[in-house]
């Protein structure tokens, strides 16, 4: 499997899209895209096409197309499962922490 990333902009120019959609996706045209290539689609095309939306497909070859807000945080997560590691959230860590600091001055 092979993966890249690219700016949905690139992927999805938006001349090629309408008012509307343009409009709408204007958010996430600077965002950051990974683009799995596939050896064949899990379903058919249209069954596929039927259930997402057309975002995820570039064009008909067999890939998926992943919007991804932070893709150098979901890369490390990435790796850190492929590797069988554990990525640290201190963020998560230091939430989890002040909660059971409060409720030790509770008691």
């Amino acid at each position: 499997m092979k993966t890249t990333t690219a700016e949905m902009q690139v992927l999805f120019p938006p001349s090629t899209l309408s008012r509307w959609l343009r409009e709408q996706m204007a958010p996430l045209m600077s965002k950051t895209a990974i683009v799995v290539d596939l050896k064949k689609f899990p379903l058919p095309f249209s069954v596929l096409r039927l259930f997402l939306s057309p975002f995820f497909f570039k064009n008909k070859t067999p890939h998926v197309v992943i919007l991804v807000d932070k893709w150098m945080r979901f890369s490390t997560e990435m790796e850190s499962y492929r590797s069988g590691g554990d990525v640290v959230d201190n963020s998560r860590s230091d939430s989890r922490n002040a909660l059971l600091a409060s409720l030790m001055e509770e008691e």
